[in-house]
């Protein structure tokens, strides 16, 4: 017997509001309409959502009634131009808080009170339409635990001495300088660096955050605010430093003095084509392991400071390789004896030779994206014994030859995604743990069948690999699936976006009899009719996403194999009947998602048998069981 439309409507009511009052919602008091979760831990006020889309109405104010016991609370791209005294009252278990582009003008003393618990705090912004400064030193008061704060001000030297005076457990500091106005002349620079005003020289303001293990640095005009004073060296704890610019160009001895003993890990970047780093400065910073250059600096910039790196103890490296055509075993000379790097970053790579990296047998990673490589010849990572890591993401790779990863007898971790490769004869390393190759252009290959194990092959050389668990093969040209055409060892399969329509196989669903197989997203492909249309084998499977296909209905009697599945995910799909026990053979499930379908009958019992669900979606809302 069939369940009415205004039956089965009345019903997810109900379930809702037992949802409602469990969250910890008072009854009878609305949902604020711009709120997208609001549960006794968590609670998500967004103005946009994060695909850009606005919502009917945005906040102007903290919302009341906010749980006592939230730990979360989102407020971002909201109109919250004021934060008043005790807007966050009784919230004394809340750890979390984003007040980001949320057109702060003002921020009253005591704001913040009560929040002796919040360890992170988000006030950025991307405009400086609706200024704000904290001239009050009493703006953070209480804010005794916090850990994390991201501020964005118009004017960094706005900030009043005493800004940070109650931050003494903050571990890291991100701030943003939203002013663009001109650029401070040379003889300004001086003066200030001399008196000591500049902004990393105020001793008052940083004293406090004796715990700062961390500082990132956007966007600060004025050349004097990059001059850190001989506060900085009362921070034993400061190891890494971010410094992001669209001006400077330029750092020397002067800049770093406190910082060349404890500083371990320094980023700049920079907008610019040109860069001036001076002689014996890298050298100074014995400490340092990480180091970041500018992406958009030509190689020529820096290749004759990196020799002083030596001095370091540098394990991990990123430059740009910009005015370079091709990588020989030679390009790299300048840290060649950097025997503790563990780690290259290597940005707009053009073409690679033969045993280009042979003399790097210590390296653990390799990263060579954001480059314009279009193939790699045989053997041109030879050498790297040690290597573990190879991360070629966003490039133009076309094809693979044979022999390119010949030498890396270490290797279990390889990324290919964003290229443009429709085939690779590549021999895989036998060590290889995760693969990822989304992002591309790879088809079932029917013209090679007579050279593959399989019937459907697929352009991708999988002979040989036997240990790849994590397989990513999302985004691509695939329209068959045959088991025998992937390693048997993958517990991790992604294969959404592509244009798969039928799975191959004689009497079973042949994709869940690859053995290990615990996670498996078919999402967003073409498969139609029912599902599934073929008996599933006894599987390890325990979650499957079949969103965005094009099923209208589950045949119960052919899931009998997913005995362990736990989540399993059929939303945006044209399933308008869910019958009799459709679902019992999955006695372990504890999530279920049916929402966005077409459903206008469920039959009796339609969900028995389903003693572990937890999560029933069957329209927008998640429901509780």
């Amino acid at each position: 017997m069939a369940v009415s439309k205004m039956t089965l409507l009345a019903a997810h009511l109900a379930v809702l509001s037992i949802v409602i009052i469990q969250q910890g919602r008072v009854r009878g008091q609305p949902l604020p309409p711009v709120c997208q979760v609001w549960s006794s831990t968590t609670v998500v006020c967004r103005g946009v959502y994060p695909w850009g889309k606005l919502t009917q109405s945005t906040l102007t104010q903290v919302p009341p009634g906010i749980p006592k016991s939230v730990v979360t609370l989102d407020l971002s791209l909201n109109e919250i131009r004021t934060l008043h005294r005790g807007s966050f009252t009784g919230l004394k278990n809340l750890t979390y808080l984003d007040l980001s582009d949320t057109d702060l003008s003002t921020i009253e003393p005591g704001a913040f009170a009560g929040l002796e618990n919040l360890e992170r705090l988000i006030i950025s912004k991307a405009s400086t339409e609706y200024p704000f400064s904290l001239q009050n030193g009493q703006v953070f008061k209480g804010l005794s635990n916090l850990r994390y704060l991201d501020l964005s001000v118009n004017f960094v030297n706005d900030l009043s001495d005493h800004s940070f005076d109650y931050l003494t457990s903050l571990e890291e500091a991100k701030i943003v300088e939203l002013y663009w106005g001109p650029v401070e002349d040379r003889n300004t620079t001086i003066e200030r660096i001399s008196n000591g005003s500049g902004f990393l020289q105020r001793n008052l303001l940083w004293a406090p955050l004796t715990k700062l293990k961390t500082l990132r640095l956007y966007y600060l005009r004025r050349a004097s605010d990059l001059f850190f004073g001989p506060v900085f060296g009362n921070m034993p704890n400061l190891e890494t430093l971010q410094i992001n610019s669209s001006d400077r160009n330029s750092f020397d001895v002067q800049m770093f003095q406190p910082l060349l003993s404890t500083l371990k890990h320094l980023m700049l970047q920079i907008n610019r084509i040109t860069l001036h780093i001076q002689p014996g400065l890298l050298g100074l910073f014995t400490n340092l392991q990480t180091l970041e250059f500018p992406k958009w600096v030509p190689f020529s910039y820096i290749s004759d400071v990196l020799p002083e790196l030596n001095a370091t103890q540098i394990q991990e490296l990123t430059f740009a390789m910009r005015g370079i055509d091709t990588m020989t075993p030679d390009t790299l000379a300048a840290i060649k004896g950097l025997t503790n790097l563990k780690a290259l970053s290597l940005r707009s790579v053009q073409a690679v030779e033969p045993n280009g990296f042979a003399n790097f047998s210590y390296l653990h990673r390799l990263r060579l994206t954001e480059g314009s490589l279009e193939t790699l010849p045989n053997m041109a990572f030879n050498g790297l014994s040690a290597l573990t890591h190879l991360d070629m993401r966003h490039n133009h790779i076309s094809y693979l030859p044979l022999g390119v990863f010949e030498g890396l007898s270490s290797l279990d971790h390889i990324d290919l995604s964003n290229n443009q490769l429709d085939t690779s004869e590549a021999q895989l390393p036998q060590t290889l743990d995760y693969l990822d190759l989304s992002q591309n252009n790879f088809n079932n290959d029917v013209s090679s069948w007579h050279l593959r194990r399989c019937f459907n092959p697929i352009s991708v050389n999988f002979e040989g690999v036997k240990l790849v668990r994590y397989l990513n093969m999302s985004y691509n040209k695939l329209v068959f699936v045959d088991i025998a055409c992937f390693p048997g060892s993958v517990v991790v399969l992604d294969l959404q976006h592509n244009g798969i329509y039928q799975f191959r196989g004689i009497g079973i669903n042949v994709v869940f009899a690859i053995p290990s197989l615990r996670y498996l997203d078919l999402s967003h492909n073409d498969i139609k009719s029912s599902w599934p249309d073929v008996r599933i084998p006894k599987t390890t499977l325990e979650t499957l996403k079949m969103d965005n296909n094009a099923i209208n209905g589950v045949n119960w009697g052919n899931t009998g194999g997913l005995v362990r599945l736990e989540t399993l995910t059929l939303s945006h799909n044209h399933i308008r009947i869910i019958g009799r026990g459709d679902f019992q053979m999955l006695v372990q499930l504890t999530h279920l998602d049916l929402s966005h379908n077409e459903i206008n009958t469920v039959r009796p019992s339609a969900f028995r048998g389903l003693s572990r669900l937890q999560i029933l979606d069957l329209v927008t809302t998640r429901y509780r069981i």
